[in-house]
């Protein structure tokens, strides 16, 4: 992803946190770096799609990411946890530093794992390989509970 669109989306954080809706509002600006990232006819594509378009361009974003010595490249933003069921995305610069708030998105990221993987498991069931997928299921569900268990 453009340097640039990355930059443009940090410029307009709230505390670390973004909406699609924000985005999209930012977006409209046509001297935005964000502009050219939707459809603006409202004959091919409405409010609803642009703020699905503004949800794509946060997730797809990655940067990097500094561990003790180690650089790691991973998303730039999560599904913001404090939200509940509202919209909201905050960057994991932000969740690095507020632990509750780290073990949260960790949980929402091993829960959507292991909904994919359960998935996975009734197909593997189908295949005649459901054992190495159940194996799979409580391995994540091992590491869930350890992380959650960290103070």
């Amino acid at each position: 992803m453009k340097t640039e669109i990355i930059e443009a989306l940090q410029d307009i954080e709230n505390d670390g946190r973004l909406t699609p809706d924000h985005v999209v509002f930012c977006a409209a600006d046509k001297s935005s770096p964000l502009h050219d990232c939707f459809e603006w006819d409202d004959s091919i594509a409405g409010h609803q799609y642009r703020i699905s378009q503004a949800r794509d361009l946060i997730r797809r974003v990655v940067v990097t990411h500094k561990v003790e010595k180690t650089e790691v490249k991973a998303v730039a933003y999560v599904r913001d946890p404090s939200v509940g069921n509202d919209q909201g995305y905050v960057a994991v610069a932000k969740v690095r530093t507020e632990a509750d708030t780290a073990k949260e998105v960790l949980a929402q990221e091993f829960a959507r794992a292991r909904a994919h993987l359960k998935r996975a498991e009734s197909l593997a069931q189908v295949l005649g390989v459901k054992e190495q997928v159940t194996n799979l299921v409580s391995s994540v569900d091992q590491v869930r509970d350890r992380v959650a268990a960290v103070a």
